[in-house]
Order: structure tokens, then C-alpha cells, then sequence
């Protein structure tokens, strides 16, 4: 009975350790310092419509021949005492893209597999595995992938994400208190157990 009791204890102990160490873990804040950038990433093509389309896509590399700067700015609310509403405003200038169209459009990408495509246009994907994320562009699923695109208009643009996500300080404090709870009913069982035993034991030598 020893050795049950011991190991009762040992394992929520061990509960009650990780659930704290989850907890600063979660609580840990970590700053994200890296500049963002909007490129042309690809080009697609529409035979029906005889367009070539320069998708334009972010990234954190600034050796991009034509890019443009990209301001995200992120804040959290909570929306209840287990959810957190995170609302991130990307915002970018396009006028680079129109004013190099000939550089971004040349002869070798409107000519492709033996058609020539004489209409030209832009895109704005936003890439995310992240299916919690919510925004106000035109939402469509690529395999594990949610693409937010956008029509971009010839200046400022701005896009905007909204994502509901956990706050994991309430979950582990459940956590916590659930393991504090079941180290509690534990021994109580333990102790209760051994009570009964000392008793039998008592009776059998009387």
C-alpha cells in the first residue's frame, strides 16, 4: 500500500510541476522584430480571359528587386476569461507595382506556353495554415492552406485579420487546479484506505 501511495503522489506531484511549468510558458511574451515585405511572388494565367495575373505575396527578405514595406500592426483583446480576439492591420503601398508594370510584365512572362496574354493584373495573397484566422477578402483553401486575396487599388492599402485563440494562462490554471483537486481526492483515497486497513488490522489482532 506503501509503495501505491507513493506513486499516487509522485505522478500528481509531477502534474502539478508541468502544468506550472506550461504556465510560464505561456505567460513568456516574445517580440517579433523582423520587417516585412510585398513582392511579386508568381504569375498566373487565364486563357478565358487572356490575363496574366502578378501575385503579389509577403515576405521578410529585402533583396526583392520591387517590393514595398509592410506595416503590421497587431493587438489583442480578451474576449472572454478563456478566449483572447487578436485584430492585425497589414497596411502597404502598391504604386511601386503599377509604375514598374513593364518591368513586372515583360514580353517573356506574357508569352507563355504559345499564348500571348495582352490583359495584365494584380493580386494580393495572404497565406495561412491557421483556419481560425478571419479577414475581408475572398477566402479560398489550396490543401492545408487559406489564402486571403485581395484586389490591390494603385496607392495605400490596407488589409485587415481578425483570429480568436486561447488563453492559455486560464486553460493551465484549470489545469492546475484539476491536479491540485486529483492530488487532493488521492490521498484522501490513500489515507482513507490505509485508516481501514490499521482497523482490520487491529481486529484481527484482538
Amino acid at each position: 500500500m506503501r509503495k501505491g501511495y507513493r506513486i499516487i503522489c509522485i505522478v500528481l506531484v509531477l502534474m502539478v510541476l508541468l502544468s506550472i511549468s506550461l504556465l510560464c510558458y505561456a505567460c513568456s511574451n516574445s517580440e517579433d522584430n523582423e520587417k516585412y515585405y510585398i513582392y511579386v511572388k508568381n504569375y498566373e494565367y487565364n486563357e478565358d480571359t487572356n490575363t496574366v495575373t502578378a501575385v503579389l505575396g509577403f515576405t521578410t527578405e529585402s533583396d526583392k528587386e520591387i517590393s514595398s514595406e509592410v506595416v503590421f500592426d497587431s493587438s489583442s483583446t480578451q474576449d472572454n476569461v478563456f478566449y483572447y480576439k487578436q485584430t492585425t492591420y497589414i497596411s502597404f503601398n502598391t504604386s511601386i507595382f503599377y509604375l514598374k508594370v513593364d518591368e513586372i510584365f515583360t514580353d517573356d512572362i506574357k508569352y507563355h506556353n504559345d499564348v500571348l496574354y495582352n490583359n495584365t493584373k494584380f493580386r494580393v495573397d495572404y497565406v495561412t495554415t491557421l483556419k481560425s484566422i478571419k479577414s475581408d477578402g475572398k477566402l479560398t483553401r489550396v490543401g492545408k492552406y487559406y489564402i486571403h486575396s485581395y484586389e490591390p487599388t494603385n496607392g495605400n492599402m490596407s488589409i485587415t485579420l481578425t483570429r480568436r485563440y486561447p488563453n492559455q494562462a486560464s486553460w493551465y490554471g484549470v489545469l492546475i487546479g484539476c491536479s491540485i483537486a486529483g492530488l487532493t481526492i488521492g490521498l484522501v483515497i490513500a489515507l482513507c484506505i490505509k485508516k481501514k486497513k490499521n482497523k482490520v488490522r487491529e481486529q484481527e489482532n484482538a
